[in-house]
């Protein structure tokens, strides 16, 4: 199902709007996302996800409210930044650590990124309790702008 039933007598299709993009999608990103890190380095790989993240967000933003494609076409553009945050969890401990401490922090990392989809999962799902789901979104990638530049 698509669309959801507001109890107002329309129909809001905002489901599709929390959707993951397909995963054959995300995993076609893994590996130009472990080249570059290899080749340019954790920064180049950080900076290239968080660019993802920020052009969907900004697409979300600014044309969200207006079009519900824009708006699928900025969260599917957000999350193809995943997969650059992802391979961080091995490379960082691997630059930062000293052997005995490798693998705690890899550890950590990897169930960090568990969690933190997760939450960003259970957030958005909350605005389909809300009066005005577009919004809610919207509101979610501000918030997401924000935290990238902090």
């Amino acid at each position: 199902p698509t669309n959801t039933h507001s109890g107002h007598g329309d129909q809001r299709p905002t489901c599709q709007l929390t959707s993951p993009p397909p995963s054959y999608l995300i995993a076609a990103f893994k590996f130009p996302a472990m080249f570059l890190c290899d080749i340019l380095g954790v920064n180049y790989t950080f900076l290239t996800g968080v660019l993802f993240y920020s052009v969907g967000n900004i697409i979300r933003v600014v044309f969200g409210m207006r079009s519900f494609s824009a708006a699928v076409v900025g969260s599917v553009v957000a999350q193809c930044g995943q997969p650059f945050f992802q391979c961080l969890s091995a490379s960082i401990p691997a630059l930062w650590f000293r052997k005995n401490r490798r693998a705690v922090a890899t550890a950590l990392g990897v169930v960090s990124d568990f969690f933190g989809v997760g939450f960003g999962m259970f957030i958005t799902g909350l605005s389909e309790f809300t009066e005005d789901p577009p919004s809610f979104i919207v509101f979610g990638a501000v918030l997401n702008l924000l935290g990238i530049l902090v």
